[in-house]
């Protein structure tokens, strides 16, 4: 395993997946760092449970940064530590917002006046997918 060892977190040095955790190949199979890490370390993990961060450093692979947990429990820390995307952003605050409140306005009126999905998105420089997320309420959806 090859990382970066500190004081603190040890940062994997490896491939990095998309998420950012550290990801290399063992027993024939693509797995996180942390997790193989928390096997050298502490043996096997039990079906069912995650290898967790209290660092929430997702390429650190440091065993005294990693803790055993159920999925439920992860998605607990992500809320209560403000990680959870889903919790903290939202509309235009969102990381990966491909539209603003303005185009998806603008998406539902033109679809009002008939246009075709793939014009609106054309005309808005959305994908298609954004603009029938949008139509169906699965995306930018009014509060009141």
């Amino acid at each position: 395993m090859y990382a970066e060892k500190s004081e603190g977190c040890w940062i994997w040095k490896g491939q990095i997946s998309t998420p950012g955790y550290g990801v290399l190949g063992h027993n024939y199979k693509r797995v996180g760092a942390h997790r193989v890490s928390w096997e050298i370390h502490n043996g096997p993990i039990s079906n069912g449970l995650w290898v967790l961060h209290k660092c929430d450093v997702r390429a650190c692979v440091n065993p005294d940064h990693l803790f055993l947990g159920t999925q439920t429990e992860n998605m607990r820390d992500a809320v209560a530590k403000g990680r959870h995307v889903h919790c903290t952003f939202h509309g235009e605050d969102h990381p990966e917002a491909k539209a603003t409140w303005e185009k998806a306005r603008e998406v539902r009126r033109l679809s009002d006046e008939g246009l075709y999905q793939r014009e609106i998105a054309d005309r808005l420089g959305l994908t298609r997918s954004c603009v029938n997320n949008i139509l169906r309420g699965l995306t930018w959806v009014e509060r009141s």
